[in-house]
């Protein structure tokens, strides 16, 4: 029986591995990156950029989210906070 049990165990060991740091996010610009595609800003990129400007309308990407907004009649708008103990 203890035969069995070892091999029962051997089997139900995970086979996959994560991968190493290094090997998980490879970045070009080393393991420490965090500003990723954001190292291509130069200065004569962003000048680039901002000539491409012509009427300087700001256009607000984000979406406000409330109770009114038109909403199938199967959904429910809910906000849901998390509590935190200190």
């Amino acid at each position: 029986t203890v035969a069995l049990g070892l091999s029962t165990a051997a089997a139900q060991s995970p086979s996959w591995r994560p991968p190493t740091e290094s090997q998980r996010c490879p970045s070009k610009w080393g393991a420490v990156d965090e500003r990723g595609a954001g190292n291509h800003m130069k200065p004569a990129s962003v000048l680039k950029a901002a000539q491409l400007i012509r009427t300087g309308e700001v256009i607000e990407l984000g979406q406000v989210l409330s109770s009114s907004m038109p909403i199938s009649a199967t959904r429910q708008f809910n906000v849901h906070t998390k509590r935190t103990f200190m």
